[in-house]
């Protein structure tokens, strides 16, 4: 409810129609020490860059410069009057933002803000923050008030350049006025807000206060939000048995399964042996605990709320508590003195049900049998706010049987009588213990010993490329840490950079991405990386989806139905129609249609699938179509430069002629050259997003709908993008596309260097590599296989390292074979793939990075299956060589002998040493490789 006092006039420098007694005590004159932002501090009778206060061209000698997002308490004590102020966005000059001296801090998302310091007063005058200078964005900014956590005002959006709002406010009776200024939906570059002759009008003899959360919480009587039915509902839950996992869950899957139980009659924990998170439900619910149960290590430090939403421009907790003492650390005996954080959604119940399926799917193809098939416990926690009839927010919470992991998403209902505009949310808050710190913050910093990912990523490889959504923050809230200027990364956020801006009418309800956390056991690069992709292998068992395929240059009828033979002949089980090869699947007309139709019956026939490359983002569609900078107002300023909106009326389209296609082919593949990168679009006309605050959004769900909806009927997904946990199958593992033109020799090292350095957080068969039998950007004849006959040396290296990495290449060339001797050599290296196929899918263990210089090679291992490991050495150099090797067997689930067959020899035992290695001799010939498999 808004209380504008629009009819009244007020002088305020000039008090022409005030009483002596009720003078306006300006905020500029009051402890602004005590306003939370996280950029820097505010400035009074000043702007936060060093220069007057300016709006609209107008200069301000009174109030308080701000960056958003920040926030206060005043103080009232219901003696309070009116509330005046004028606000705005600062003049700031966007151009020209390199003065001499200017300096920068990075933060751990690589934006950087940039100051220059004032000589006289050493304070730090802020320039902006971006990626660099000309980033920089024309702030946007929302000014609240909240009385006594009800809103009381609200300015919508205020841009750069905007006339600032005169806002005059009832304040009676009010103990508490909070006042905060959040980004405009565009992020937070260049949002400094002025608080221009911010005053407030109080009853005689009365002053307002500027106080922090801490001391508004000491002020405020303790709320018990326990009533009798939630009370009867959590002792219904069984009581914990808390134990630890006796086995490492690595080697053997550990006897606890998840569960939700409760600790006392006010305490709810989500565990399974190896980690645990615990909820206590007072005022209202929190998160007090996130322990790995195996190594003992707690990771949270503070109380945070469960969620944060933005409804219609106002910021509000989900769940949590405020009042904590110290930051630092929390005592239980603090819990029960801890109160609702103001203007919170407020806990009300709760269900447990069993872990469901994220994305129905069947598997039509060879799959790892050595699955870790997710199951768990779900635990849906319901929230209501007092002020804002009909809404609602779920928090879902999912902890998996075998695996130290706990998924979280948000759900935002609409049951009220008008419609709302979801702004932003931020789906995980988790104030951590800090692995690090300094008192001047100079070193390197360190993350703490757990993984955090959420499925809204892209633009990337691997996850720790794609992320977009995971920000790594500092907490002014937290005083007591050892940094003077509090600038410790020691929160971590799951969040949208901007947006979702998504409207919801009565009736309907929104679904955030899911957030993973994943606890780790310590700093071993192995150990986590074999733990993220047991992640991946429970989140995404399609991944493990592994054909081998023939990148297929030419839609020729003839040469495709030789290529379907060949591969018939060799073993081979999928083509890949590529780029380049005449494939178009936005042709649907009746003759397109027909032709692969007929194409795909033939292979399907054969026991060959079948499917092909379209280009989505890299390219211009028109002006009307493509995606619109911000900054500019027309086409451009995407990742790929021009590229198109997927809300646009081509995009939508697209999508429908892709679907079109499959359905009437039976293709049972799609190679997607850039699926959505994470383009915003400015465009007020695309029928799919409304603005640029919605575009990211909309654009990425009806992507990850697709891939989905491809998942379900068993569609193959080769993705250049991260899109696992959205059903995709496989990624690149990491390569540059031009050094596929240096001389074949080259590609070799350089190909085993990007399937070790692919394989860390990822699984073989969630990579593909390239194999040019064809020319592909250049290089001629010194960088090509053909003609095959002629360069079987080369042809025979490439299979060999890349089908004993368990890693798929993209054969590009229009055949397999071209005389008896390939075709041989064909059938000897797919045969041998197949024969250990199960291991050499298992997830690989690094031994020594190509240099050149001496041998190189990796080794799978799987505790699971008959052939517990199988390791592969090659040699660079252009004489044989023999080397005594350390084969590490922990992973492979052994403890004290190992039976090892090199090169397919009889099998001899070796004994294992304290470290699980065997001690093993191995000789490597010139310029080739030998290998191993254990049992």
């Amino acid at each position: 409810m808004k209380r504008y006092l629009s009819g009244l006039t007020v002088s305020l420098l000039g008090c022409s129609m005030l009483s002596l007694a009720q003078q306006p005590q300006f905020l500029s004159g009051l402890n602004n020490g005590t306003i939370r932002q996280d950029i820097f501090s505010p400035v009074a009778n000043a702007s936060m860059t060093g220069r007057k206060m300016k709006m609209n061209q107008k200069i301000y000698e009174n109030g308080i410069s701000v960056h958003a997002p920040a926030s206060g308490i005043i103080s009232l004590k219901g003696k309070g009057i009116r509330f005046v102020a004028d606000i705005g966005v600062d003049d700031k000059d966007n151009r020209n933002l390199e003065p001499a001296g200017m300096e920068s801090l990075t933060a751990t998302d690589g934006t950087k803000t940039f100051y220059h310091t004032d000589k006289t007063t050493n304070r730090k005058n802020l320039t902006g923050v971006g990626r660099d200078v000309q980033s920089i964005a024309p702030g946007s900014i929302v000014f609240t008030l909240l009385g006594d956590d009800k809103q009381i005002l609200s300015t919508g959006i205020l841009r750069q350049g905007d006339k600032p709002v005169h806002v005059e406010v009832d304040i009676s009776g009010i103990d508490a006025l909070r006042f905060s200024v959040t980004d405009g939906g565009n992020g937070i570059s260049g949002d400094i807000a002025d608080l221009a002759n911010a005053a407030v009008i109080m009853q005689p003899g009365f002053k307002p206060e500027l106080i922090d959360e801490h001391q508004l919480s000491k002020n405020k009587p303790h709320e018990n939000g326990v009533n009798s039915q939630l009370s009867a509902l959590l002792l219904s839950l069984p009581v914990a048995q808390p134990s630890v996992a006796a086995t490492d869950w690595l080697i053997q899957k550990p006897a606890q399964k998840a569960a939700v139980s409760r600790i006392g009659n006010q305490q709810v924990i989500l565990s399974n042996g190896l980690i645990s998170r615990t909820f206590y439900v007072g005022a209202n619910m929190a998160t007090t605990s996130i322990r790995n149960l195996v190594t003992g290590e707690e990771y949270l430090r503070a109380i945070k709320p469960e969620a944060d939403v933005m409804i219609d421009s106002i910021n509000y907790p989900v769940g949590g508590l405020t009042g904590q003492i110290d930051q630092a650390y929390l005592l239980p005996d603090w819990l029960d003195k801890m109160n609702v954080i103001p203007h919170s959604f407020l806990f009300k119940t709760f269900k447990v049900s069993e872990l469901k399926q994220k994305i129905p799917w069947t598997s039509k193809r060879w799959l790892a049998s050595s699955q870790w098939k997710a199951s768990g416990k779900e635990l849906t926690c319901y929230y209501e706010h007092p002020d804002l009839k009909g809404i609602s927010v779920a928090v879902h919470y999912e902890i998996y049987d075998g695996i130290p992991l706990i998924s979280k998403w948000l759900e935002i209902n609409n049951q009220g009588d008008k419609k709302i505009q979801v702004n932003h949310f931020t789906a995980e808050t988790i104030a951590f213990s800090e692995p690090s710190n300094s008192p001047s913050g100079k070193q390197e910093w360190l993350k703490p010993d757990f993984h955090l990912e959420n499925d809204y990523a892209f633009d990337g490889f691997t996850y720790e490329g794609s992320d977009q959504s995971i920000f790594w923050q500092t907490d002014k809230t937290y005083t007591s840490q050892a940094d003077y200027n509090l600038m410790t990364p020691c929160v971590v956020k799951s969040m949208p950079a901007k947006g979702p801006e998504q409207i919801l009418e009565q009736g309907q309800h929104m679904v955030t991405f899911n957030t993973y956390f994943l606890a780790l056991d310590g700093t071993d690069r192995e150990r986590n990386g074999l733990s993220q992709r047991k992640m991946y292998r429970t989140l995404a068992p399609w991944a493990t989806e592994n054909p081998i395929f023939l990148h297929l240059t030419s839609t020729n009828p003839e040469v495709v139905k030789q290529a379907v033979d060949q591969c018939k002949t060799t073993g081979y089980e999928m083509i890949i129609l590529s780029f380049g090869s005449g494939l178009n699947m936005e042709d649907t007309s009746a003759r397109n249609i027909e032709k692969f139709r007929s194409l795909a019956a033939y292979a399907h026939a054969k026991g060959i699938e079948i499917g092909g490359y379209s280009l989505f983002s890299s390219r211009s569609i028109d002006a009307e179509n493509d995606v619109i900078d911000v900054t500019t107002g027309k086409p451009g300023g995407a990742r790929f430069g021009n590229a198109p909106c997927l809300g646009s009326k081509w995009g939508i389209a697209y999508l429908q002629k892709i679907n079109k296609f499959f359905a009437e082919t039976g293709f049972d593949l799609l190679e997607h050259d850039g699926p959505y990168p994470g383009d915003f679009c400015a465009s007020k006309d695309h029928p799919g997003h409304h603005g640029y605050g919605d575009s990211q959004w909309n654009q990425w769900k009806e992507s990850i709908v697709f891939y989905k909806a491809l998942r379900k009927k068993g569609i193959y997904l080769n993705l250049p993008d991260f899109y696992f946990l959205s059903g995709s199958n496989k990624v690149s593992v990491g390569y540059k596309e031009v050094n596929w033109s240096l001389p074949r020799e080259q590609q070799l090292v350089l190909g085993r260097q990007n399937n070790y350095d692919g394989t860390w957080t990822r699984t073989p068969a969630m990579n593909w590599t390239f194999v040019p039998l064809v020319e592909y950007h250049g290089g001629g004849a010194a960088a090509t296989l053909e003609p095959l006959a002629d360069h079987l040396d080369a042809y025979e290296a490439h299979m060999k390292q890349n089908y004993g990495a368990g890693i798929q290449a993209c054969y590009r060339g229009n055949r397999l074979y071209d005389t008896e001797a390939t075709r041989a050599l064909v059938i000897k290296e797919v045969a041998h793939y197949k024969k250990y196929r199960e291991i050499l899918n298992a997830d690989i263990i690094h031994l020594q990075r190509p240099t050149g210089r001496d041998w190189d090679g990796f080794m799978h291992a799987d505790p699971q299956l008959k052939q517990k490991a199988f390791a592969m050495f090659f040699n660079p150099l252009s004489e044989p060589i023999t080397r005594t090797i350390k084969l590490p067997l922990y992973y492979a689930g052994l403890s004290n002998n190992a039976k090892i067959s090199i090169q397919g020899a009889p099998a001899r035992h070796f004994a294992l040493n304290a470290k699980k290695e065997a001690i093993v001799n191995i000789t490597i010939p010139a310029n080739s490789s030998t290998w191993l498999v254990v049992e």
